[in-house]
């Protein structure tokens, strides 16, 4: 019975080596980065965000605008009722810092 298991290539630049072959991604997570536009080692080193969370900066409260994405740190004050069964209501948190509060979706 002949063998289905691919051999990685041996070309010598490397960039053209399928994701696949590189330890730890195997087939099946190739496949998943196949569907974001990466297949060879070259896609995925010259990959590049559409944007950057810095995740590190905490923001306090009183800073915080509407419609703002930002990380933040509190004391959880409130918490919204659970929605009733299928309900697509967003759940809500309210938090409190020492500069002010806020209500978080």
């Amino acid at each position: 019975m002949p063998s289905t298991r691919q051999t990685a290539p041996s070309s010598p630049s490397g960039l053209d080596t399928s994701l696949q072959f590189i330890k730890g991604v195997g087939p099946q997570r190739a496949a998943q980065l196949g569907k974001k536009g990466l297949a060879t080692v070259g896609d995925a080193l010259f990959f590049v965000p559409l944007r950057h969370e810095d995740r590190t900066r905490l923001t306090p409260l009183r800073e915080l605008q509407p419609g703002q994405a930002a990380t933040t740190s509190g004391v959880i004050t409130g918490i919204s009722p659970p929605p009733p069964r299928r309900a697509r209501v967003p759940f809500a948190i309210m938090l409190r810092d020492g500069t002010g509060h806020a209500t978080a979706t």
